[in-house]
C-alpha cells in the first residue's frame, strides 16, 4: 500500500493505570502492515508506571498527553480533537490487534464507499482461551433495546461525528451505545467484516457497576423510543443472580473461616 495515497487513519488510546497492558496495545500499533496512521494517546493522570511506558515510544508515537480528565468519553474527547485522520478507531489500553487489522478496515471502506462505519468481533482472552463473539446484524438487537454489540472493534470515519458529536459526557459506560443508537436511527450504513477482530481481556468498568449500567441502558433507550421494559427484567434478574451468588459465596467463607 501506498503511504501517500491512503487515507490517514487515527487511532486513540485513552488510558488510566494500565502500566501492565499499555505496552502490548501500542506494540499492536506500531506492528501494522498498514502505515499511514497516526497515533494519539490521552492519559488520565496515572498514578502507576503507564507514562513512563507512553514515554519510551515518545518518539513513535504521534501525540500524547497525560492530565486529568472526567471520565472515559471527556479523554476521548480530547483525544479526537488532536487528529487529522479521515478514518478514526479507539483502541483501549487493555486490548490489541494483530498486525492486519487498519488495512482491514481501511480496505473494508475502500469496498464500501458508503459505509459511515465498519466493524468486527471482538476476542476475550482468559488463561489462554479465546472466546470470539460477533453481532452481525446488531440492527436486530438495537431493534427490541437490546445494546449487544461489539464496542471495541469499530473504526468510524470522521464525518460520524461531526454530524453526530462525540461521544456523550451524559453516559458513563454506555456513550458508546448512545452513538450507535444515533447512527441506527438515522439509517446509517456500515460494513462487517469477520477479520477486524480486537483481542481483549476480562474486566471492565461496566462489570462492576452493574446497576448503573441498567439505569445508563434504560434511559438511551427510553430517549430513542426504543423498548426498555424487557431489558430492564432481562437485567434484573441478571443482577439477581450475581447478588444471590455473590451472598452465598459470602455466607461460605463465613462458615469455612
Amino acid at each position: 500500500m501506498s503511504d501517500v495515497k491512503e487515507p490517514l487513519v487515527s487511532v486513540i488510546t485513552h488510558v488510566l493505570n494500565a502500566g501492565d497492558t499499555i505496552e502490548k496495545t501500542i506494540l499492536s500499533i506500531f506492528s501494522q502492515s498498514y502505515k499511514n496512521i497516526e497515533y494519539i494517546i490521552v492519559d488520565g493522570a496515572s498514578t502507576d508506571n503507564t507514562v513512563q511506558v507512553i514515554k519510551k515510544y515518545d518518539k513513535q508515537i504521534s501525540a500524547w498527553i497525560s492530565e486529568k480528565d472526567t471520565c472515559p468519553a471527556d479523554a476521548f474527547g480530547k483525544a479526537y480533537r488532536m487528529t487529522t485522520g479521515d478514518i478514526i478507531f479507539s483502541l483501549s489500553a487493555d486490548d490489541w490487534i494483530e498486525d492486519d487489522v487498519i488495512e482491514t478496515i481501511v480496505d473494508t471502506f475502500k469496498k464500501n464507499k458508503k459505509s459511515r462505519f465498519v466493524y468486527g468481533d471482538m476476542v476475550m482472552v482468559s488463561k489462554n482461551k479465546e472466546k470470539v463473539s460477533g453481532y452481525i446484524d446488531y440492527k436486530a438487537n438495537f431493534k427490541i433495546g437490546n445494546p449487544a454489540f461489539n464496542y471495541p472493534s469499530v473504526s468510524y470515519r470522521r464525518e460520524v461525528y461531526e454530524t453526530y458529536g462525540v461521544l456523550s459526557l451524559d453516559y458513563i459506560l454506555h456513550n458508546d451505545y448512545d452513538l450507535l443508537v444515533k447512527l441506527y436511527m438515522n439509517n446509517v450504513e456500515s460494513s462487517y467484516t469477520n477479520k477486524f477482530k480486537v483481542y481483549r481481556l476480562p474486566g471492565g468498568i461496566g462489570e462492576s457497576h452493574s446497576l448503573k449500567s441498567l439505569f445508563e441502558i434504560m434511559s438511551i433507550n427510553r430517549k430513542n423510543k426504543l423498548p426498555f421494559v424487557n431489558q430492564f427484567i432481562k437485567s434484573s434478574i441478571n443482577l439477581s443472580i450475581i447478588f444471590l451468588l455473590t451472598s452465598l459465596k459470602k455466607i461460605r467463607g463465613m462458615f469455612n473461616g
